[in-house]
């Protein structure tokens, strides 16, 4: 027989093509989303075409970007285009915005990777560096921050400003003023900021810019609760070189390194810009 007027495939073989479950194939014949062309009443085999497939494709489709069964057939059956196409331009802009959150989401993850190498090429904690610095643009929010929540809000707000949504709390600095530091005053904070680089802000008028100079900065990984006594580690090393602190200081989390020995241990940066005496 010539193959191509023998137009006739087995429901395995349609599942094999198209990469689909046969027991999935089963269940749409049942609910009349994908029938078969042919079905033999004495065995119950079923039989399709290839005639069919630019149906099949669309509804693969259809489901990956969430319309339901229910919709398919019911559009199918009442040949409704119009309608239909209305209802697949809704489902366009679902997928936009789905796209939208996949790209912000690729994004977070890449953050968390740059951070997490960026850890493990760090070799020397609990040392004060001196490190150069080009000017750089933030977003600022300016409060009191004293405590956890505090800090909660300080990042609601910072959301609110940059128009960027789940802003991950190791990308948020904490700030503390510069006479608090030079002071010794380290439990109390100032505001807290995101690089725009991270976040690619286009909003100039939230924009401020953290200026260019000698940062001192120290590593470590402590908990929360002993880390005062690396604030004095930079003051003291900063005093000791003949510098003063010349900008407020910024406490950053760089990662959480999940080490069991260390209660509540992350790998922070503390960073503060210095000028000669």
């Amino acid at each position: 027989m010539d193959n191509w007027v023998n137009d006739r495939l087995t429901i395995s073989e349609v599942a094999e093509l198209h990469n689909i479950p046969v027991k999935t194939l089963r269940y749409w014949d049942e609910i009349g989303l994908f029938p078969p062309n042919v079905k033999d009443k004495k065995s119950g085999y079923r039989y399709y075409s290839t005639r069919q497939f630019p149906r099949l494709n669309l509804i693969k489709q259809l489901k990956i970007i969430g319309v339901s069964s229910k919709e398919i057939i019911e559009k199918y059956k009442d040949a409704d285009l119009s309608g239909f196409s209305n209802q697949l331009e809704n489902h366009k802009e679902t997928l936009n915005y789905k796209i939208k959150e996949l790209i912000k989401m690729r994004k977070f993850l890449n953050m968390y990777i740059s951070d997490f190498k960026k850890a493990a090429s760090i070799n020397e904690l609990e040392k004060v560096k001196y490190t150069e610095y080009q000017s750089r643009q933030i977003i600022r929010v300016n409060m009191d921050i004293k405590s956890r929540v505090d800090y909660q809000i300080a990042l609601k707000k910072l959301e609110e400003i940059s128009q960027v949504k789940n802003i991950l709390l190791q990308k948020a600095v904490l700030s503390m003023s510069k006479s608090d530091f030079q002071q010794r005053i380290y439990d109390r904070y100032n505001g807290a900021y995101i690089w725009v680089n991270d976040f690619n802000s286009k909003d100039k008028s939230v924009m401020t810019t953290q200026p260019r100079g000698t940062y001192a900065e120290i590593f470590f990984n402590d908990s929360r609760s002993s880390s005062f006594k690396y604030f004095d580690m930079l003051l003291d090393h900063i005093e000791k070189d003949g510098f003063i602190a010349d900008s407020d200081t910024s406490i950053q989390g760089v990662a959480n390194i999940m080490n069991n020995t260390v209660s509540g241990g992350y790998l922070t940066k503390f960073s503060v810009a210095v000028k000669k005496k």
